[in-house]
């Protein structure tokens, strides 16, 4: 784990594992996103399994149980941000192809849908 940025209110973490390595189940009290940037891993939010490759993205509300098992040599970006209870985001341009039920909902969304720029439309980027 390599730290990025860190700020009273947001942390930026660079996650590798190899092949197999990855997380047991936890929660954090902050939002978190997940970002697949190479490789292929096996994502857990409460009872939804699923694979994500790189490019795919993950949004949890604080508390949300969540593991990682990679499936090859895999490396990801965490974003930890303080933010206001229950706030979700929109799903933007990515496909959800999952959510988690009760309370507020976490997100798996697909990059490959994402668009030529990988920006969304507000974003001007």
């Amino acid at each position: 784990m390599q730290t990025v940025i860190q700020t009273p209110s947001l942390r930026v973490l660079r996650w590798t594992f190899a092949r197999g390595q990855g997380l047991a189940p936890h929660s954090t009290s902050r939002q978190a996103v997940v970002q697949i940037l190479s490789g292929s891993c096996e994502f857990s939010l409460g009872e939804l399994v699923s694979p994500l490759v790189a490019g795919d993205l993950v949004w949890m509300p604080p508390g949300q149980t969540h593991a990682v098992r990679a499936l090859e040599e895999c490396s990801m970006l965490l974003t930890l941000v303080d933010g206001v209870p229950g706030e979700s985001p929109s799903a933007g341009t990515g496909e959800a192809i999952g959510f988690v039920q009760g309370g507020p909902r976490a997100a798996i969304l697909r990059g490959s849908d994402a668009g030529a720029s990988g920006a969304g439309p507000e974003t001007g980027c």
